[in-house]
């Protein structure tokens, strides 16, 4: 039954949000005030009012969060409405758009998207290329961090380089055309290019972006503090005729700059968009009173920001306590003792969580709960899509799809060992950049490259062999079948034997080489008869960063350790902040960088207070160890603006003390919120 008919027990702002019609809509969604319910049921409204569900496009930034919109709007809607709906994320909209406008785009038809993996590769090669003997130096990701912000700046090379002031600065000045001819010689764009290259199509091609915009009569944007300035300007291309354009978010979260992340996105959006409805969210259905009385007390510290209170529809709650201590160990010791004496009182490990700026910080917590067994993860591990054996499997299904793939094809000259040694493949290399040749077409005739030994001659021969046997496996099977007979026929369980002594380790590896066959199989059932390599590889490359370890991880019975960062978006019951020193939170980076540093700081800061449902203990150590020498902290200045008093510092005894258990909640777990979220 649609929205409009079965409203759900929304509440009054939420009805609004539902029911609006046409015309731009902006939805101020607070911490835990339903902002997937509510774009789920404007979705149904919409469909329930006539409007044709192919017509409605909805837009987030994670496969996750767009499988969720898709799972909510089912429940919503009939399965046809609901399948007829396109649900993407940014980037798979605009690689959509790019793949359908190739020619528009100047594009290769079959071009490849190079993940992260294959950017830092390349980076790595070029600075090796460039960086010689000078005394400054840069890392690869600083390398590309920088490409990346030039090319959401609009800024091309010879721009880059007029603009460098710093020796750094002219190093990657140097490395981006490099990069970009790499990219464009191999037929690849980077994430960015996905985006980029969108936004300037539809700028300089009216016709393509008539069509595009076309397709759709209502467009919704989930998480819209998070969108960048190429983003936006792809949202108003797209809707700017219809002005049917609702965008959801809180710009009191928005937390990712560092990645090109524009709060300014959400606070002008009106003055883009004339005769805006704004509608706030403010009725909280996660915490408790005093958790929200001491983010409401915190956030209204930042000036420029859209004026809004979180309000408690839950009753009772513990008080927000705050606790200092001597040192980091002591720290970590005090809420070890005070988790394992919960847990014996009957709550679940995985109630409970402690959270911190960054990663670095969670060493005395893993040693203080290994030392009380309690059973605990470590949110952050490795991506199943960066795992080496699923990299390499990869990228020999990359050079049969796109034999100029050089980045691929060069991973995997000599994997499995076919002797192929790093001299040998350094004279390909050279021989190839001497010719401006693809790899490919130079090891065809490997015989004439100087020097190349003849077992690597033999072993390119091996190669050459394989992947043509198996480009014609890929044209005539099933993609499923094709995957695992390409792990037979380049003999890669060789490699798996050979690199994981350990057979623990081994069976690890062994399931991970399977399981990319299994997902083969999911992306064919999904694609059915459309089915192809390349929208495979294109699956891949766009929910790679999204498929980590996270997800799996919280499934376990543990307790958690998890950056600031990485706890948007879910909760817990009992929530330890742990950190809270001034050049740690906030973070000494962003406030001597000035600008909005130090208001994102404290975005941060509000987004680890509002994680916590039931409870919420705040902590802070007098002194850390830097390079083996303890340095004294000072009390983070938002300790004093959520209300605690921080004179004496650190204020309390640092000997450990037991934090008194909360009843057992057999039911409560983790996660987005089950009743509004």
């Amino acid at each position: 039954m649609a929205a409009s008919k079965n409203p759900g027990n929304l509440n009054k702002a939420q009805r609004s949000a539902v029911s609006h019609g046409e015309g731009p809509l902006l939805i101020l969604a607070g911490a835990g005030t339903g902002k997937t319910r509510v774009i789920a049921h404007r979705i149904a409204s919409l469909v329930d009012r006539g409007m044709k569900p192919d017509r409605i496009l909805a837009v987030t930034f994670t496969n996750k969060a767009a499988d969720e919109m898709r799972s909510r709007v089912r429940t919503l809607v009939s399965p046809k409405a609901a399948a007829a709906m396109t649900v993407s994320t940014f980037h798979a909209l605009c690689l959509r758009i790019l793949r359908s406008e190739h020619r528009a785009a100047d594009l290769p038809p079959f071009f490849g998207v190079c993940d992260a993996g294959d950017q830092a590769t390349m980076a790595r090669r070029i600075l090796r290329e460039i960086q010689g003997q000078s005394a400054v130096r840069i890392q690869p990701g600083a390398l590309l961090s920088r490409i990346s912000r030039w090319k959401e700046e609009g800024t091309d090379p010879a721009a880059a380089a007029a603009g460098a002031e710093t020796d750094a600065d002219r190093i990657a000045a140097r490395a981006y055309p490099r990069y970009e001819e790499a990219l464009r010689r191999q037929g690849l764009l980077d994430f960015d290019d996905l985006l980029v290259r969108t936004l300037r199509l539809l700028k300089t091609h009216e016709e393509v972006r008539l069509r595009q915009a076309g397709r759709f009569d209502h467009v919704l944007v989930d998480e819209f503090q998070d969108t960048n300035g190429t983003q936006f300007e792809i949202l108003v291309s797209l809707a700017s005729a219809h002005r049917n354009v609702c965008v959801v978010g809180d710009d009191d979260q928005s937390i990712y700059a560092w990645r090109g992340a524009r709060v300014e996105n959400i606070l002008t959006f009106d003055r883009r968009f004339k005769g805006t409805k704004v509608v706030r969210l403010e009725e909280n259905y996660r915490s408790a009173p005093p958790i929200l009385e001491a983010a409401n007390r915190l956030i209204k510290k930042n000036r420029r920001r859209r004026a809004k209170r979180l309000i408690a529809t839950l009753t009772g709650g513990s008080p927000v306590r705050f606790r200092a201590f001597e040192d980091e160990e002591t720290e970590a010791e005090w809420i070890a003792s005070g988790i394992a004496a919960r847990i014996r009182a009957g709550n679940r490990p995985s109630e409970h969580a402690v959270l911190y700026r960054t990663n670095q910080q969670s060493r005395p917590f893993e040693t203080a709960f290994r030392e009380q067994r309690i059973p605990h993860v470590v949110v952050g591990g490795m991506s199943y899509f960066d795992r080496k054996e699923v990299r390499d499997l990869v990228a020999y299904l990359r050079v049969l799809r796109n034999p100029r793939d050089d980045a691929s094809l060069l991973r995997i000259l000599n994997v499995p060992s076919r002797g192929i040694g790093g001299a040998s493949a350094d004279r390909i290399v050279r021989e190839a950049s001497h010719e401006g040749a693809p790899v490919e077409s130079v090891l065809s005739r490997a015989s004439a490259i100087p020097g190349l030994s003849a077992a690597a001659r033999v072993g390119v021969s091996a190669l050459l062999s394989a992947l043509g046997e198996m480009r014609e496996t890929v044209r005539t099977k099933p993609l499923p079948e094709a995957v695992r007979a390409l792990v037979e026929r380049v003999r890669y369980q060789d490699e798996v034997e050979s690199a994981a002594a350990d057979p623990e380790d081994r069976l690890v590896r062994t399931n991970a080489v399977s399981d990319l066959a299994r997902s083969a199989e999911q992306y064919a059932r999904r694609a059915g008869a459309n089915a192809t390599l390349t929208g495979f590889l294109d699956d891949v490359a766009l929910i790679g960063d999204d498929r980590s370890d996270k997800e799996k991880q919280l499934e376990n019975e543990a307790a958690v350790l998890i950056t600031l960062h990485s706890a948007k978006g879910l909760e817990f019951p009992c929530v330890f902040l742990v950190g809270l020193e001034e050049g740690l939170l906030p973070h000494e980076r962003s406030v001597s960088q000035g600008g909005d540093g130090l208001s994102e700081e404290r975005r941060l800061c509000y987004v680890g207070v509002t994680r916590a449902m039931r409870e919420l203990v705040l902590t802070a150590a007098a002194s850390h160890v830097l390079r083996g020498v303890p340095c004294p902290a000072a009390p983070s200045r938002f300790l004093e603006e959520m209300g605690f008093d921080v004179g004496v510092w650190p204020g309390e005894p640092s000997t450990p003390a037991r934090i008194p258990p909360a009843p057992a909640s057999p039911r409560e777990g983790r996660g987005r919120a089950a009743r509004q979220g």
